[in-house]
């Protein structure tokens, strides 16, 4: 599959993810974990292999071609929905023209007995905030670590009320200071910045890398603003045009970090649902949403923690765990009540794609999945 990726990329593509200014590295291994990369990459080699030819698919070459991080998601994205919707026999179309007004979709899929159904990719990365936080936090664990070795102490540390970068930097000032005053004094200390945040130390015979760390939350409200305002503007462009779908993978943290990915899936769909209907109920262009995580999500769980929940107003989610240790949570949101027919269709199509990989590596007499990686089974 190299070659493969070699054709589309050119024969320098490892290199140059890279040197990839765009996070593009950091983001499909290091959030996710070798083994579920080395999938990223597996599937799409495999996709766009078997898309060649298919109308539209060099416009995809072309936009994955400068390996923008946000580009590179939104192909691996309409690939996905290309080849788990082919194994429902459905026809694909990449980059079709939706009319003047809404210029070029993503996805089209025709069938012999239905209409077909025009879909609308978005891919919702981390927000600047998020960034931020998670530098902050591995500053924190830089410092303490640095801090207990050199002065023989644990830390204690409430940083959740850290909201800006000043606050930050006053919180690490504090944790040198209380470091060098607990030696000095050889007594354990406590003080609490006047913007919230709290610091302790105790001595200790052997310094350790671990501490009790609050870290500043990812997300300063319900973790949902910024996914209605992406809703939203993917709506505005089909208000002249037959409804599309829009199809959101969501990779700014909300599925990780957020309250809401705490609650079970039921409670999940009622929430997710919700908001998204007070979003989009007065944007007729909008057939429905089908929001996920992405295939990213490292997972050690079993089938057994596979469920296909049902909602109010015909909505559903569905979990999967997928080969390569990954799983993925898909929730679908019909807006219309000619959109409730589609529902059945995106719900089938999410529930097979475990069985998608296996089959492709079987049909062209690849290793399996147990070779690849025999953690996986």
């Amino acid at each position: 599959m190299i070659d493969v990726l070699e054709r589309w990329l050119g024969p320098e593509w490892p290199n140059r993810v890279a040197r990839s200014d765009s996070n593009l590295t950091s983001t499909v291994i290091g959030m996710t974990g070798y083994v579920a990369a080395l999938a990223t990459w597996l599937e799409l080699a495999l996709r766009v292999e078997r898309f060649d030819g298919t109308p539209g698919i060099a416009k995809l070459r072309k936009m994955m071609n400068d390996l923008d991080l946000g580009r590179f998601l939104h192909v691996r994205a309409a690939l996905e929905i290309g080849a788990l919707a082919e194994g429902m026999c459905a026809g694909i179309a990449f980059e079709p023209e939706l009319g003047p007004a809404a210029g070029p979709g993503d996805v089209r899929l025709t069938f012999v007995d239905r209409a077909p159904l025009d879909i609308e990719v978005r891919v919702l990365l981390a927000s600047e905030r998020w960034r931020v936080v998670y530098d902050w936090g591995e500053r924190l664990r830089d410092v303490t670590m640095a801090h207990s070795y050199e002065h023989s102490v644990r830390f204690t540390i409430d940083a959740s009320s850290v909201r800006n970068a000043e606050q930050f930097e006053d919180l690490v000032h504090t944790i040198e200071d209380i470091a060098v005053a607990v030696r000095a004094t050889r007594s354990n200390a406590r003080t609490v910045l006047e913007s919230g945040p709290s610091v302790a130390a105790e001595l200790v015979d052997e310094p350790t890398p671990f501490h009790d760390i609050d870290y500043p939350p990812y997300f300063e409200e319900d973790g949902l603003r910024r996914l209605r305002g992406a809703l939203r503007d993917k709506a505005e462009k089909y208000v002249d045009c037959a409804p599309v779908w829009i199809r959101l993978d969501v990779l700014d943290g909300l599925f990780a970090f957020s309250p809401w990915a705490q609650d079970p899936l039921g409670v999940q769909l009622a929430a997710i649902s919700s908001a998204i209907r007070e979003v989009l109920s007065g944007y007729p262009g909008a057939a429905g949403v089908v929001m996920s995580s992405a295939a990213t999500s490292h997972d050690s769980g079993s089938d057994d923690d596979n469920a296909t929940v049902e909602g109010v107003k015909h909505s559903v989610a569905v979990s999967r765990r997928l080969p390569l240790l990954r799983r993925r949570n898909t929730f679908i949101v019909p807006l219309h009540e000619k959109a409730v027919a589609d529902v059945a269709f995106w719900t089938s199509m999410y529930e097979r794609e475990p069985e998608w990989l296996p089959a492709m590596l079987e049909a062209l007499d690849l290793p399996t999945v147990a070779q690849i990686n025999p953690r996986s089974e």
